[in-house]
């Protein structure tokens, strides 16, 4: 019964993360996840004697992550595959909160431990291929080239999420005047949470992205598919990916950028309330533990440039 509960509820739960416009990578994600957890149910089921899936608990999924520790799966892996779970389980407990809501206190308290890593960033020399570019892409006349060039200037230098990106239209743009930088767009993003922020950037900066795009064809799109419909993320991916391989820049992600954006902001010396609202994160405990905490070159700076002049003893 609890077997074939589930794989309904993940078929449900596959169909709204595509309708996400997810990843490839994403989707392969959540299927190897639900594999290996289906796997463990079924095999453990005559021990656990689960009759329904409210039955599932923090002791269960505590008795899981020691399944997949047994397998060698790293703390980061494990990590993941409980955060996919939770997840999955307030996705079921949202779709029947009267037979389901229970699920929601019941596997929330199980966490796993990890070392906290700095996070993965393009480094100055791949910053500067990347800059160099982007003014290559801007002396094209073509649509497909200006629409590359716009899609890498708003992910370096607006630290976007790539599904904010693609769901940007026109309409949430707008034209104002800055006494001190003059004429700017402002860019209307809709975040994580249905949170509105706002970024601003120079007009000259990407007038001739706009131009070009819309010169390409109707669309409500800033960054459109080759006939106007919105784009794709993966197709995004790929596009950037050959692109940045063919300048020796490796190991390339979308959200890496966005990554390299917060990491920049520090390195500047913009203070972590404002880091806070240009990353859009809800908390700034999230811009401190992936931004500040571990930035090394950060805390080299605060120490070293505040010591007085040496002077050389005689």
């Amino acid at each position: 019964m609890i077997l074939e509960e589930i794989q309904k509820f993940y078929k449900l739960f596959l169909e709204n993360q595509i309708a996400k416009n997810l990843s490839k990578n994403s989707i392969d994600t959540y299927n190897r996840v639900f594999d290996k957890f289906y796997d463990f149910l079924a095999s453990e089921n005559e021990i656990f004697q689960l009759k329904s899936l409210i039955d599932i608990n923090n002791a269960y999924l505590a008795s899981y992550l020691l399944h997949l520790e047994s397998l060698g799966l790293g703390s980061t892996t494990r990590k993941l595959h409980v955060t996919v779970i939770k997840q999955f389980f307030w996705f079921i407990a949202d779709s029947d909160l009267e037979k389901y809501e229970i699920l929601k206190s019941r596997v929330t308290g199980i966490k796993v431990k990890t070392i906290d890593k700095e996070v993965d960033v393009y480094t100055d020399s791949e910053q500067q291929k990347i800059i160099a570019t982007i003014k290559l892409l801007d002396k094209s006349k073509n649509f497909r080239d200006h629409r590359i060039s716009l899609i890498l200037k708003l992910l370096l230098f607006h630290g976007v999420r790539i599904n904010e990106l693609i769901s940007l239209k026109w309409e949430n743009i707008e034209e104002i005047e800055d006494e001190v930088y003059g004429c700017l767009y402002k860019f209307w993003y809709m975040g994580k949470g249905s949170k509105e922020r706002d970024l601003d950037i120079p007009m000259a900066f990407v007038q001739k992205n706009f131009d070009v795009i819309k010169n390409h064809g109707e669309s409500p799109y800033v960054i459109p598919g080759s006939t106007g419909e919105k784009s794709f993320r993966n197709s995004i991916y790929n596009t950037i990916r050959i692109l940045l391989n063919k300048q020796g820049i490796k190991n390339v992600t979308l959200h890496k950028f966005r990554h390299t954006f917060g990491h920049n902001k520090v390195n500047e010396g913009v203070n972590s309330i404002t880091i806070t609202e240009l990353m859009g994160h809800a908390n700034p405990i999230i811009t401190h533990k992936f931004y500040l905490r571990n930035n090394k070159k950060a805390k080299k700076s605060a120490i070293l440039s505040g010591l007085p002049d040496q002077e050389n003893e005689k």
